[in-house]
């Protein structure tokens, strides 16, 4: 009898176990809901630059039941922002449950509150918030016309491999997987 292969069967099943509770991570941002699912918390996502007139930029809204609206800000003068709603719509229960495998598969709860250098002069950063868990990511270039939140990232992020990289690699993937999802396509 080879007594490596009890050995070997023990290793496979506890990988298994370990892939398995990795894969159920995503529940954490879920409440069951009727015959589906519903995010646990409010999620947004800003993008926003301060210049000389105010804060201006886009926020993203998903609500608990799936409900989702692109926003754009305004300045509106004396500090204060106008939201003007640009688009709406609705995720369904799976399009829910996918939105959360990709919080948890980004780690959005083991995101760190501040990354990035945060510039004195026209800073813009990313914003986002799961109920009362907030995140910032400063130091982003500025914003040219058509670009994804995602194709941001990825110019700001440093060339060199760390583990602040890593942070930026999942603040694309969790900027990607909101912006891609809220959005409706352009006819």
């Amino acid at each position: 009898m080879n007594p490596a292969v009890p050995c070997a069967v023990g290793w496979a099943l506890l990988a298994s176990c370990a892939a398995s509770a990795q894969d159920q991570k995503y529940r954490e941002y879920l409440v069951p809901q009727g015959d589906g699912f519903h995010l646990k918390e409010r999620l947004t996502l800003r993008d926003e630059v301060r210049g000389f007139a105010g804060l201006s930029g886009r926020m993203w809204v998903v609500e608990p039941d799936g409900r989702w609206s692109l926003v754009e800000l305004r300045p509106a003068g004396t500090g204060k922002v106008k939201e003007v709603p640009q688009q709406t719509g609705r995720l369904t229960s799976d399009q829910i449950v996918s939105l959360a495998k990709d919080l948890a598969s980004h780690d959005l709860s083991g995101l760190p509150e501040e990354h990035g250098p945060s510039p004195k002069v026209n800073p813009h950063r990313f914003i986002l918030k799961f109920g009362d868990k907030k995140m910032t990511l400063n130091g982003l270039v500025p914003r040219r016309r058509e670009e994804t939140m995602r194709e941001i990232v990825a110019k700001s992020a440093p060339h060199q491999e760390s583990a602040g990289a890593t942070i930026w690699s999942r603040w694309e993937g969790l900027a990607h997987s909101i912006e891609s999802r809220t959005t409706s396509p352009r006819p």
